[in-house]
């Protein structure tokens, strides 16, 4: 199994954390102001995952 290149683990950890801003900012304007927190970081979490999974996928298949 390889691990992604360092620009590609950068791109997904910004991408990542960017999504995860984004649930913060939704969860203040729509939801319960003080759960923003602890929705972003588990929105970021699966996020990445996301992201893992579809690029070992993608690298596995060799596309």
């Amino acid at each position: 199994m390889e691990s992604p290149s360092d620009r590609r683990l950068l791109a997904m950890c910004v991408l990542s954390a960017g999504v995860g801003v984004a649930a913060y900012l939704g969860a203040e304007q729509y939801f319960d102001p003080s759960n923003g927190g602890v929705l972003a970081l588990l929105v970021a979490i699966v996020a990445f995952a996301v992201l893992m999974f579809a690029d070992g996928y993608v690298t596995s298949r060799g596309a």
